[in-house]
């Protein structure tokens, strides 16, 4: 946890540094494409299947506060695909973690994923349970909209790193279970050796800059960046009602 610590102060230091005096009364967000390494997996029927994801994301995480009250750090989209004939489900998660992160080959999650800046996700179908009711036919499924939640990481930044812009990686995984064309009064049984898995590693997660700022009030709703409105790289401008401080200064008069 020490060691986290430091590392945490050496990465907000170093930002703020960049982050530099300039006073922020609105920045540019760019939403960008990101895709990950498709996987082939063949199945004991001989079928070999082929799934990737698509995630359209926000390069800059800032806290909003949306019209219903609710605070998200932005918003994503994730495109799955999938050219398996027969029915699928799917449950994918999102994860802003500090970089340098490694997954665990035996969950395919992030090792230490407790620490996190936010998260998210959605349920494609019925999910990868082993059974379905109700799962998704064809080879794409998307998730629009998709919020990134900040967790309590963020939140105790903001109280002591008030002002510094914090890197990020966007951890996406995606786990798939394949379903049998047929029913047993109404459900789906899954396919042996349908268990397919498809994330992104610190090298391929794309990178974001957590923002610790009040939450922005917008304008006027359109404004969050929302990938379902616009494509990669379409840039917007949201308005800030929040002073970037110079967090390095502010280090600097704490040590005296």
């Amino acid at each position: 946890m020490k060691t986290r610590t430091l590392l945490l102060t050496a990465i907000l230091v170093l930002a703020a540094i960049l982050a530099g005096t300039a006073v922020a009364k609105e920045i540019t967000v760019k939403v960008y494409h990101a895709r990950t390494t498709p996987v082939y997996q063949k199945l004991p029927n001989g079928e070999v299947v082929k799934m990737y994801a698509d995630i359209y994301y926000p390069d800059k995480l800032v806290e909003i506060l949306t019209p219903d009250g609710r605070i998200i750090l932005g918003k994503a989209k994730i495109v799955v695909h999938c050219n398996y004939t027969g029915p699928w489900g799917a449950n994918v998660v999102l994860y802003v973690i500090d970089p340098s992160f490694h997954v665990d080959p035996t969950t395919f999650m992030p090792a230490g994923y407790v620490h996190l800046w936010a998260v998210g996700g959605c349920v494609i179908g019925g999910g990868a349970s082993r059974a379905s009711i109700a799962p998704h036919w064809g080879p794409v499924a998307v998730c629009d909209n998709v919020t990134l939640q900040p967790q309590l990481d963020y939140f105790n930044a903001m109280k002591k790193y008030y002002g510094a812009v914090v890197p990020a990686k966007i951890f996406v995984g995606v786990r798939i279970q394949l379903y049998s064309n047929k029913t047993y009064a109404g459900v789906y049984g899954d396919v042996e050796g349908g268990i397919i898995h498809v994330y992104t590693t610190n090298s391929t997660a794309p990178l974001v800059s957590v923002i610790l700022a009040e939450p922005l009030k917008l304008v006027k709703e359109h404004q969050t960046p929302d990938p379902a409105a616009y494509g990669a790289a379409a840039a917007i401008v949201v308005l800030l009602v929040y002073t970037l401080y110079q967090f390095a200064a502010r280090m600097r008069r704490h040590r005296r």
